[in-house]
């Protein structure tokens, strides 16, 4: 039964793509057994869509176990495909959105609004630090030209003060 969902994965026509700048690294994790059909999915759809979703992870379940043994699951790619697939098989693991395909694409589509939402923040934050240097540049530079202005002198009027009067 395990062998004919692997047997899926592992002939799949569209391998993971590797990662781009050639600097692998690699994970494992253990899947209970009992959960190894969940990971998988029906027709490897949970699987594939965890290492479509991290950009190209490649996910593998080591199915030489004795029966009843935790299976242990490797992932390899670039540091954050690892982190992602790492992500999503434990969520599935433990009941959660990433249950199957679709709900992996709906995490990968939630994480990314985040990561949307988290750069236009800073971008924000950034916008507003560079408002508040210039301001304090201009309050500088008005400061400089206010001291090195001649201080006001009194103004000469032809106005005398009227007469004491007796």
């Amino acid at each position: 039964y395990m062998g004919h969902f692997l047997s899926v994965y592992f002939f799949s026509p569209h391998p993971p793509a590797r990662p781009a700048s050639g600097m692998a690294t690699s994970s494992e994790m253990e899947c209970p057994p009992d959960l190894v059909g969940r990971v998988i999915g029906a027709k490897g759809g949970t699987i594939n869509a965890m290492q479509e979703c991290s950009g190209g992870a490649r996910i593998q379940l080591d199915q030489k176990v004795p029966e009843g043994t935790p299976v242990k699951v490797s992932v390899t790619g670039s540091q954050q495909q690892v982190q992602l697939a790492l992500y999503f098989l434990n969520d599935c693991i433990q009941g959660g959105v990433c249950r199957n395909g679709n709900g992996v694409r709906e995490c990968y589509s939630r994480l990314q609004q985040q990561q949307q939402q988290l750069q236009q923040q800073l971008q924000q934050q950034q916008q507003q630090q560079q408002l508040q240097q210039q301001i304090q540049l201009q309050q500088q530079q008005m400061l400089l030209q206010l001291q090195q202005q001649p201080p006001p002198q009194p103004a000469a009027s032809g106005f005398a003060p009227p007469p004491a009067q007796l």
